[in-house]
């Protein structure tokens, strides 16, 4: 008996929904009126079966429900009389025309109106309270419960199992104005491209919970996070922190049901342990209780007209629940469709401050030790790249696995690139089981690879990181067309375009009709693709090696090198490096021949080019015009030479020659004031007699003379160099002068007299070096010069060494610049795959004779 009246109930709550559509869908009072009336009476009948658990007698109109109190059955209006009443003084206007003179207006049928919503919000707040007394408990501790267990958790791609929602949720910011809206100059953009950054965005989860726009259809690249984002707002939901009742509706699953949206809502109730009472959830959705949160419209098969009909059902949806709140989510450029009432908004990239946010909550816990190691290792300057994939968060995860596994990023961050590349191509629909229609779907994966490489090629090289949507179209189209798959059809630019952003997310709109790659990492590895699997391309892109916008390309190209191509790479480059010093600095190749010929009389266990390193070094600390960013590069190339001490000492050469080439500077800019210039002067010559001190202790250093280590030619080589640089300082500053020098000279020439006796292995030599007239501390400045040309002579005669390169600023820059570029090459080198590395090493600042003619 009970369930017959529930379904009477039911029937009747059903027939009222209909009139009051009815009456607020018309705009014409002569229509509305009688609707009114009809309602009215339904709802008296409502009451009636309610009081009495039966249909009343005959069909009753509202005078008969209104009329006879005293009636037993009639129902306890209460303050429900007077609206009802209300609609009853309008008699049969509208019905049988029988008062003509009455106009029948807006402003005329206005309380009617009002009476009916009275009266339906009264109905709707009954039957709340009503199913929460019947089924409260089981809202509260089954249902909320059962959305707890459904949203809780998410998949992260690479991970087995779902991972805890809530431990790894960051908050989400969305622009206010989705990017295919924004308009702008494409050369803006091109002169700032940081400039999109700084569009206006809010807090996602506050923008929901003020509730200033009940409808939001969020947008987001692929792996943005907005299935991550509605399953968090449905959480906060079901714990209390939202005043709303929520609903989580997954699109595809929705339309893989086959059901319309009703029963599927129904459905929904039933999982989380509510029995079936669509009457409830409609009323709680007219009264704007619910949070409706429909995820995924994107990923719902436009084939067979599934997703026109989703799209219909969802704008019927929208418009018989204008009280409710609801979110649709999809991915950019996948839906064509406008839904009215709805704001659209766009999940903005995470910013710097999110990135360290989600890292921080990855790493706690058991994983908190290997926080501050991701950090500092992300943070390094060769991972810029992987900085800027990590503004994705399907990305920044598979980065955080990467390091969670190995406690270290890979050296070749081609991986990570591949497998990001990967996850946005295949991995991530497919982790979840997802089919999409594709217009080109008649293209392989390896095909997709090929076009993605060839117009990321094509733009970079013309410094294109913003591209105009037709020229990308045509791009598209002009590829396409040369595809066997696509012959003899008729493609559609856009339409491509259009799916390769909402399937991959590798191309996007970033502003009106102004299209770019995700992530300029995503355009460097595709054009790094590109020129690898091109031959006639690799040489090509030898010029560009100190441009810092190809850096990346060369080092990923190097990467994907086969072993024959790397190893040709490799040799142009270097004769590359080597013509470019030819042509623009031939005084420069003369001291760069002069070291390779130096290093090749050095019978050592040291690597060839380390060997001319050292050389290189020795060579120009004679050189009077040494400056700070010279040093830093020279200090760079020390990190190169094998024995530390030996760098050391020859860092210490370096340094005294920047100090007396500053110190000189200086005394020259106060000349003109003797007593200034000359209490200078004395300073460096106390500091000159400190550094001397210093060397010649480094100089003995049994480090020094490890036969393994340093032959005696190598050792020679060496004293000859210290032993010149301090003589021109005494040149410069006399003992005569300078008391201060006197002690160190007497040192300096114990020293020099340690030389003589090393070098009695070569007797023609020793026996002219033996016959040099030696400075003492009383000699004057023109005595020491003279010593000092004699030795220097002496030394490039027996020694090869000691020679005064002429060499401008520019040519020195120029020394500085190659030093680099060798060591850019030296980086490429690590990541490639070679037949012989080693002989590519010793190729390091090789300079053959013919390269840089002596002429001395």
């Amino acid at each position: 008996m009970a369930d017959n009246v529930d379904n009477l109930l039911f029937q009747i709550h059903e027939r009222l929904l209909d009139y009051y559509d009815s009456i607020f869908t018309h705009n014409n009072p002569k229509q509305q009126l009688p609707e009114c009336r009809k309602f009215a009476e339904a709802f008296c009948r409502y009451l009636y079966v309610k009081k009495n658990g039966k249909q009343p007698d005959g069909k009753p109109t509202l005078e008969n429900y209104l009329g006879s109190k005293s009636s037993p059955d009639r129902p306890d209006f209460g303050h429900l009389e007077n609206p009802l009443r209300t609609i009853q003084g309008y008699g049969n206007f509208g019905i049988h025309d029988q008062d003509k003179s009455k106009e029948i207006t807006n402003a005329f049928i206005k309380p009617a109106l009002e009476a009916v919503r009275y009266l339906m919000q009264w109905h709707n707040e009954e039957l709340s309270k009503e199913w929460f007394e019947k089924y409260g408990f089981e809202i509260k501790n089954v249902y909320l419960n059962g959305i707890i267990k459904q949203c809780s958790t998410i998949r992260i791609l690479g991970h087995h199992e779902p991972v805890p929602l809530e431990g790894i949720f960051t908050d989400v910011f969305v622009l206010d104005k989705p990017s295919a809206q924004r308009r702008y100059d494409i050369s803006k953009l091109t002169e700032d491209p940081a400039f999109l950054e700084k569009t206006p965005r809010s807090n996602g989860l506050e923008l929901v919970k003020n509730q200033s726009d009940k409808r939001l259809f969020i947008l987001g690249k692929p792996g943005a996070g907005k299935t991550t984002f509605l399953k968090y707002i449905a959480l906060q939901a079901a714990q209390g922190k939202i005043d709303k009742l929520p609903i989580f509706v997954s699109l595809k699953e929705w339309a893989d049901s086959g059901l319309d949206l009703q029963p599927f809502l129904n459905q929904q109730f039933v999982a989380c342990g509510i029995p079936h009472n669509w009457q409830f959830i409609d009323v709680m959705l007219r009264m704007g209780e619910m949070i409706v949160l429909f995820d995924g419209l994107d990923e719902v098969q436009e084939s067979g007209g599934i997703r026109e009909k989703i799209n219909q059902q969802l704008k019927q949806f929208s418009k018989d629940y204008l009280n409710s709140t609801c979110l649709i989510s999809c991915r950019n450029a996948a839906s064509d469709y406008t839904f009215d009432y709805f704001v659209y908004t766009e999940i903005a990239d995470f910013t710097e401050a999110q990135i360290k946010a989600y890292a921080k909550k990855w790493f706690s816990g058991e994983k908190v030790a290997k926080r501050d190691k991701f950090f500092t290792a992300f943070q390094q300057e060769e991972h810029k790249g992987l900085r800027e994939l990590a503004r994705t968060p399907l990305l920044l995860s598979l980065l955080c696995l990467a390091f969670d596994d190995t406690m270290n990023f890979p050296s070749r961050r081609l991986e990570l690139y591949e497998e990001a590349v990967d996850a946005l191509l295949k991995k991530w629909d497919a982790s979840r089981a997802i089919q999409r229609d594709v217009i080109y779907k008649g293209l392989s994966l390896g095909r997709k690879r090929q076009l993605l490489a060839t117009i990321a090629a094509l733009n970079f090289d013309k410094g294109n990181y913003f591209i105009a949507q037709k020229s990308l179209e045509q791009q598209l189209v002009h590829f396409l067309q040369k595809v066997p798959e696509f012959k003899e059809q008729e493609i559609e630019g856009e339409r491509v375009l259009k799916s390769i952003e909402a399937q991959h997310g590798l191309l996007i709109e970033r502003a009106k009709s102004i299209y770019s790659f995700s992530h300029l990492t995503i355009q460097e590895f595709f054009t790094a693709k590109y020129i690898a699997e091109n031959p006639s391309q690799i040489k090509a892109l030898i010029p560009h090696y100190h441009e810092p916008r190809w850096r990346e390309v060369f080092l990923l190209t190097v990467s994907l090198l086969s072993e024959e191509h790397s190893t040709q790479f490799f040799k142009d480059f270097q004769d590359f490096l080597r013509q470019s010093v030819i042509s623009d600095a031939p005084e420069l190749a003369k001291l760069l021949s002069w070291a390779t010929r130096k290093a090749s009389k050095i019978q050592s266990g040291d690597k060839s080019a380390d060997v001319r390193v050292v050389y290189i070094l020795l060579g120009v600390v004679s050189y009077r015009t040494l400056n700070r960013v010279h040093y830093r590069v020279l200090d760079r190339v020390l990190d190169r030479v094998p024995d530390r001490v030996l760098a050391k000492t020859i860092d210490r050469i370096i340094v005294l020659a920047i100090t007396r080439t500053r110190a000189s500077d200086r005394i020259l800019a106060i000349n003109c004031d003797f007593d200034r210039g000359r209490a200078f002067a004395r300073d460096l010559a106390r500091a000159s007699a400190r550094d001397l001190a210093r060397d010649l202790d480094l100089a003995r250093a049994p480090a020094l003379i490890r036969d393994l280590a340093i032959n005696l030619v190598y050792k020679a080589d060496y004293f000859i160099s210290i032993i010149l640089l301090h003589c021109d300082t005494f040149a410069e500053f006399s003992s005569q002068i300078f008391p201060e020098l006197r002690e160190q000279q007497q040192e300096w020439t114990h020293f020099f007299k340690e030389f003589v006796e090393l070098c009695k292995t070569s007797p023609d030599y020793y026996a002219e070096l033996s016959k040099l007239k030696l400075p003492d501390e009383n000699s004057s400045t023109s005595e020491w010069q003279e010593f000092t040309a004699q030795f220097r002579q002496l030394s490039q005669k027996h020694q090869d060494i000691g020679y005064r390169w002429q060499l401008t600023e520019e040519q020195f820059d120029k020394l500085a610049t190659y030093l680099k570029d060798n060591l850019f090459l030296l980086e490429c080198l690590k990541l490639a795959m070679v037949e012989d590395r080693q002989a590519i090493e010793d190729q390091l600042l090789y300079f053959p004779e013919e390269s840089g003619k002596l002429d001395l």
